[in-house]
């Protein structure tokens, strides 16, 4: 079976998705810091503007009628380099527990493994469910009380990591179980 029609790729909503890629090594340089309280507001900033690139390129993809391949693709691709980049800067100059780290690349590793065979086998890209997106959530909040840091938050919002990473997992087995067994347009978690 062939692949799908990915569609346009410039259009804005995908350059968007490309920024948080492109954020990530401005974001190590303001994270080495020595001085977490002067490089806080650089930090602040670079963050927002990912996290608004995220919370908007979809929404434009749907506003201007822009949906595409390339972007369900390019979206949740950019969530993971994103989160991993970053994480690997929090776990060097931070202390984010580099387990935690693991653990969230791990996962991500197993969702592309799997949504790739999936875009093999049905010929559709996998949408990422509700779970998936609060355990991103949940853990995008981790690397935020590290990087910001936020001592009195770091180690609860790293064990709600686990435990929505957990769930989110579960959630991912079930969606592709269903799908082998042929119950196509089965959600997937992919963020």
């Amino acid at each position: 079976m062939s692949l799908p029609n990915l569609g346009r790729f410039a259009t804005l909503p995908n350059f968007m998705s490309l920024l948080r890629i492109l954020l990530v090594p401005f974001l190590g340089v303001a994270l080495r810091a020595p001085d977490a309280d002067a490089a806080r507001p650089v930090v602040v900033g670079l963050l927002a503007l990912a996290f608004l690139s995220d919370w908007f390129d979809g929404r434009i993809a749907r506003w201007t009628n822009q949906e595409s391949g390339w972007g369900r693709v390019l979206d949740p691709l950019a969530d993971k380099v994103f989160i991993a980049g970053v994480g690997i800067f929090l776990v060097a100059f931070r202390g984010f527990p580099a387990w935690l780290l693991g653990l969230i690349v791990a996962r991500d590793l197993a969702i592309v493994a799997a949504a790739s065979l999936m875009i093999r086998r049905v010929a559709t890209i996998p949408h990422s469910d509700a779970i998936g997106r609060i355990a991103m959530c949940v853990f995008s909040l981790a690397l935020l009380a590290y990087a910001l840091p936020v001592a009195a938050a770091q180690v609860p919002l790293a064990w709600a990591s686990v435990a929505f990473v957990a769930l989110s997992v579960g959630s991912y087995a079930r969606a592709f179980a269903a799908m082998t067994r042929g119950a196509g347009g089965a959600q997937v978690s992919s963020r």
